[in-house]
């Protein structure tokens, strides 16, 4: 998330816009950027994990063991061997998560319905936050509902 985050500011700082602005495109390439830094930072520790995992409990070495001799068989390669396919999946599967999840995170209009989870110390009032919950503005009734008045 971080990473994303930092992206999005950057690349709206580059086309001289606010963030909140920041078109689509822009927020998918940001989103490629967060899965490409994910994976590159965590794959070796995933190739160690999985190397240790392929050897019975019984025979299982350290930690540091295991990436002495992964480095001493296959040198740094050994930590990044099979990272091209992931990588390839994970830019478009990041890209389009962290943009569909930023653009879903545009506040909604309040409804009558969301009013009643305010009274709830459960849901921290979407409503509250947009204004409605405090008399600044009328709750939309859900289709089919009822305006109580």
């Amino acid at each position: 998330m971080p990473v994303n985050e930092i992206s999005k500011r950057e690349l709206a700082r580059m086309n001289h816009i606010d963030v909140v602005d920041l078109p689509f495109h822009l927020r998918l390439a940001s989103g490629a950027i967060a899965g490409l830094g994910y994976w590159l930072l965590t794959y070796p520790l995933d190739a160690i994990k999985a190397r240790s995992m392929s050897v019975p409990y019984s025979e299982r070495l350290s930690w540091l063991a295991t990436v002495r001799i992964m480095a001493q068989e296959g040198g740094w390669r050994a930590f990044t061997r099979g990272i091209t396919p992931c990588v390839a999946r994970a830019v478009p599967a990041c890209a389009s998560m962290f943009a569909t999840g930023t653009l879903c995170s545009v506040p909604l209009p309040c409804t009558s319905t969301m009013l009643a989870y305010c009274s709830s110390p459960r849901y921290d009032c979407l409503c509250h936050n947009s204004g409605c919950g405090e008399g600044e503005a009328e709750p939309v009734p859900i289709k089919g509902e009822k305006k109580k008045g």
